[in-house]
């Protein structure tokens, strides 16, 4: 089985678990990512956060079932609370901004949905649904929930109402950009591929060479992100849409866990974090067009398969000929029919097969055909 039918076969999303760990996972999962942008938020020098909580909770969403979603909002809404309580927030502001985050993952959801219902998303490919949802979920979200959001922190805290919802709208439409492709692209067939030993031990190569080159940018004072979108685009054409998410997601973790440690400052919070999340979007969109290009050349491929065997096993003798009336392709039917072996046929022109006296009203047909005066034509020979 190859990358090109293995790992793009089917786009269904991976079985979720049953009932109660998918809202043990919704909770334990969106209490995490909030504790983390919370933590990320507060250290010195950070001018902007990276909040992914959202992202995971609208990915979760639009792969569990609908009548599951209020009990799954109901369990992030109380892991959110819980974070915001451990990060010394009153109860009230806690619960506010819990209440904005599942207002943004819950409308988001809805939107989405509704764009799926209607058939916005089913009418385009593969890879415009995907910048679709990135870029609806990543724009508007943030955007919606960052007025409550900011509202809230700025009447609690005396902040400035602008400059506290330019920093929810900047940290949540990362957290969108860096994780939301990745739980969009998982599916079964896609995380097999992935683990394969051969694609794997790739996927493990080509994350080293991220390393290398991101952590040579961040020793030189580049941009990491814009240098390591080069072997990203080496993963998305010898992968699939979901390995390139993942191992994008993890290099710039890592890239930024190694930026710490070396007392550097958070790529999250330099001036332009936002523009280097998206150019770690291309890679993706490059994978997503990859298996659509895959996916194409295997239907025709399957398609030319089932036309070729139809046509062989045919009891009524059938052929294709060019333009020029050389016979190109002949079942055995039509062998048995004239007499004539495959590889004689392919030398012998109709015309020349054809009576004289049947020839000139055979050719005007065809003439006709090509000129698009007809769509078929019948005739008897001699």
């Amino acid at each position: 089985m190859t990358p090109e039918t293995a790992a793009t076969r089917s786009t269904l999303p991976i079985p979720v678990p049953a009932a109660r760990w998918g809202l043990l996972l919704a909770a334990v999962g969106y209490f995490a990512l909030a504790t983390a942008g919370i933590w990320l938020g507060r250290q010195p020098g950070t001018g902007a956060m990276l909040w992914m909580g959202n992202a995971f909770g609208l990915g979760l969403l639009l792969h569990r079932p609908r009548q599951e979603t209020p009990a799954l909002l109901a369990s992030m809404l109380a892991a959110d609370v819980v974070a915001n309580l451990l990060a010394d927030h009153t109860a009230g502001v806690a619960l506010l901004l819990a209440g904005a985050n599942l207002l943004e993952i819950g409308g988001m959801a809805m939107l989405l949905r509704l764009m799926s219902g209607s058939g916005t998303l089913a009418r385009t490919g593969p890879l415009a649904t995907f910048a679709l949802k990135i870029g609806v979920a990543a724009t508007l979200g943030p955007a919606i929930s960052g007025v409550p959001g900011a509202a809230v922190l700025a009447t609690a805290y005396g902040t400035q109402f602008p400059r506290v919802w330019w920093a929810w709208w900047n940290a949540g439409a990362i957290g969108m950009v860096m994780l939301l492709p990745l739980m969009v692209s998982i599916s079964r067939e896609r995380v097999q591929a992935a683990l394969r030993r051969p694609m794997l031990l790739r996927l493990i190569a080509l994350f080293v060479l991220c390393m290398a080159i991101g952590t040579g940018a961040i020793v030189a004072g580049h941009e990491p992100f814009v240098v390591m979108s080069l072997p990203l685009v080496i993963v998305a054409l010898a992968s699939n849409p979901f390995a390139t998410a993942l191992l994008t997601l993890v290099s710039a973790l890592a890239l930024e866990g190694i930026a710490h440690l070396g007392g550097m400052q958070f790529l999250a919070s330099r001036a332009t974090p936002l523009s280097g999340a998206l150019i770690l979007v291309f890679p993706i969109c490059i994978a997503f067009m990859t298996e659509q290009n895959r996916n194409g050349r295997a239907e025709l491929r399957s398609s030319e398969r089932r036309f070729r065997q139809a046509l062989e096993h045919s009891a009524i003798g059938m052929a294709l000929v060019g333009l020029d009336g050389k016979w190109q392709l002949v079942n055995r039917a039509m062998v048995d029919l004239l007499g004539y072996s495959a590889e004689e046929l392919r030398d012998l022109p109709f015309q020349v097969m054809t009576h004289p006296e049947d020839l000139a009203a055979d050719l005007s047909q065809l003439d006709r055909l090509l000129a698009g005066e007809i769509d078929a034509y019948r005739l008897e020979k001699r």
